[in-house]
């Protein structure tokens, strides 16, 4: 096998562990959140919307950060740069956008099923679970990336599966606890 090819196996093996172990532990959390989906009706109907976008957003910013630690652009130091930060402020503003849209779609869906579906509290629900998920999903994708550069493994490799799952478990872990923070 040739070096290139056996470094990415290695590395896509490692991080294929580290999925299947994320993903059933998220498939615990999930079956742990039936008395919560049962007192917020309609709670289904946004959930997988919003775990698919913790998990976009992550690998996205992941792979953008790996490309400019490749590029020299960012230095894989575990203290962001102001460009870091920077970036990490309009990937807030991404995501607080597609709150606002997952829950206007869960409201229409809500309607043609004919589900009982309060926006307000599943909005507020909803954003204070993103800003929960995203005070612990940036700096792990952040280190993330740096640990694996500083390695020597490529990020590129690894960061997209490893936060798609991640941020799976730490979607419905922000899900509950802004539940329980709110007193539903």
């Amino acid at each position: 096998m040739r070096p290139v090819v056996k470094k990415i196996v290695k590395e896509a093996t490692l991080i294929k562990f580290m999925t299947i172990t994320g993903g059933t532990v998220a498939g615990l959390f999930l079956a742990s959140m039936t008395g919560l989906i049962a007192k917020i009706p309609g709670l289904l109907l946004v959930i997988p919307a919003f775990m698919n976008m913790r998990g976009e957003i992550f690998s996205s910013f992941g792979a953008r950060l790996a490309t400019k630690l490749h590029l020299g652009l960012v230095e894989p130091k575990y203290t962001p740069s102001r460009s870091v930060l920077v970036s990490a402020l309009s990937y807030l503003a991404l995501s607080s956008s597609r709150v606002l849209i997952i829950t206007l779609l869960g409201y229409i869906t809500s309607l043609l099923i004919g589900v009982q579906f309060d926006p307000l509290l599943i909005l507020s629900l909803l954003f204070l679970a993103l800003l929960i998920s995203f005070s612990i999903l940036l700096p792990f994708s952040y280190l993330a990336d740096v640990f694996f550069f500083r390695r020597g493994y490529d990020p590129e490799n690894m960061i997209g599966p490893l936060m798609m799952s991640f941020s799976d478990m730490i979607s419905l872990y922000s899900i509950i606890l802004s539940a329980f923070l709110m007193g539903v």
